[in-house]
């Protein structure tokens, strides 16, 4: 069994359900959840999951 670095685990952002690593994610000041970069740095944006 192998473990997994945790700078390379995946995990879904609470705003807009995209897939990041979890070093690209942030904590939210507003709503205290993790979140990916872009949610981060301009909240309230209107971001869709992309299929």
């Amino acid at each position: 069994m192998m473990e997994e670095v945790y700078e390379e685990l995946e995990t879904d952002c609470s705003n807009c359900n995209l897939k990041f690593k979890l070093k690209d994610m942030k904590i939210s000041p507003s709503t205290n959840l993790m979140v990916c970069i872009n949610c981060y740095t301009y909240p309230g944006s209107k971001i869709k999951r992309i299929r």
